[in-house]
């Protein structure tokens, strides 16, 4: 297995979309009848089609690809379901759809490579960059401030999420988004692991980047 099928996975992107549009259904079927859950559900594709249509030219290498492709859908969703449920009902079901799905299959990916790996610093630091280039892409702008044995600090400057949330009048969809990271991150045991990590700010919640700290040591 290489290090880029460990990381970046097409079967991973796909599978949160399907998570988004299963959690959505099955929530919205628990609420209303069959037919009309699926009526908000086609409707929400056909304006999940009709954003990325608008934003094509946002597409500028093939990470952006499903980056629009997520956030066109979460776009969609938000706006169809605040119709039907109050804003912050709508903001936890649509938090729950993105994290929840594949929450377990990526901690437990990510505790096993740092429990069986000589050297967990490495692990992450590898993971971090695989993933800036062949999953986030061009329309994130990474600045590594110091990467060598003793830490790894990462300023992320520009963000996909962040700049189309903002552009869409909808920064509150960013507390979905910044949550992602803490999913792989909760694997991580200090003490076990000898490996730090903070992301005391991000551009989500108003920072002016959002800062990836990997140090090694259980401080």
């Amino acid at each position: 297995m290489t290090e880029q099928s460990k990381w970046v996975s097409e079967n991973t992107n796909q599978a949160i979309l399907q998570g988004i549009y299963n959690i959505i259904s099955q929530h919205m079927t628990s609420l209303h009848s069959s037919e009309h859950a699926q009526e908000l559900q086609q409707t929400i594709q056909e304006k999940q089609v009709e954003i990325e249509k608008l934003y094509t030219n946002w597409i500028i290498d093939e990470p952006s690809r499903f980056h629009l492709r997520l956030m066109s859908l979460l776009l969609a969703s938000y706006r169809v379901l605040a119709n039907v449920l109050p804003k912050d009902d709508t903001l936890a079901l649509l938090k729950k759809a993105v994290i929840e799905p594949n929450r377990q299959v990526i901690q437990e990916g990510m505790r096993y490579a740092l429990d069986y790996a000589p050297d967990p610093m490495s692990v992450l630091v590898n993971a971090s960059k695989e993933r800036e280039e062949n999953f986030f892409g061009r329309t994130f702008t990474f600045e590594p401030m110091q990467d060598d044995d003793k830490a790894y600090l990462l300023h992320v400057k520009q963000c996909f999420y962040h700049r189309f949330s903002v552009e869409n009048g909808v920064p509150e969809l960013m507390q979905i988004l910044c949550e992602w990271d803490w999913i792989w991150a909760d694997a991580i045991e200090p003490q076990k692991h000898g490996v730090s990590f903070e992301l005391p700010t991000t551009l989500g919640y108003g920072g002016d980047v959002c800062r990836f700290y990997f140090r090694r040591g259980s401080q």
